[in-house]
């Protein structure tokens, strides 16, 4: 009895596992969309910093590493691209007026300052995606130059002119 149970228990577990590791290559994009933006975001050293922390999820420029066939982290994956895209993708940066840029700029200097962005996770695995003090003085920097954005500033709206979930304001 006890050793039918325990190939039952083994069965489902193997199943359950290919089913993750499916959903997990179902859910990640294994390709880039075509568009890129190769205009400058900030400035040309602020701009590193942005591609080196942010532009694995918000841009159409994700990097496809090996791990991703892993189960259930193909599934993670593919949904911080998605999220990321969505709230902001830089990609398409020229296709945003003005206002909106500083917006996301704004919004995006909150996310990195309250710690919230590169998230935990990502970080986790990529060290090198963490803003250093001087890399997010040098980004404050070059924001309030081009956009008149203000440290420690909070709010704003997504690419699509939406407001945050959190509660954030859209006031100056």
């Amino acid at each position: 009895m006890r050793k039918r149970w325990m190939t039952w228990l083994g069965t489902a577990l193997v199943v359950a596992l290919l089913a993750v590791w499916g959903l997990g290559e179902a859910a990640y994009p294994s390709t880039n969309p075509p568009e890129r933006y190769s205009g400058t975001i900030l400035s040309e050293q602020s701009d590193r910093v942005l591609r080196q922390a942010c532009f694995d999820c918000h841009s159409n420029e994700s990097r496809h590493p090996w791990y991703r066939h892993l189960p259930g982290v193909g599934l993670l994956m593919g949904w911080h691209i998605r999220e990321g895209r969505g709230e902001l993708n830089f990609s398409h940066w020229d296709n945003l007026d003005a206002e909106t840029q500083r917006k996301a700029v704004r919004r995006t200097l909150h996310e990195v300052v309250e710690g919230n962005m590169p998230t935990p996770d990502y970080r986790l695995i990529h060290p090198e995606a963490r803003v250093a003090a001087e890399q997010l003085a040098q980004l404050e920097r070059d924001a309030q130059a081009r956009y008149g954005v203000q440290p420690g500033q909070r709010g704003g709206t997504n690419e699509r002119g939406e407001r945050g979930e959190r509660g954030d304001n859209d006031r100056d």
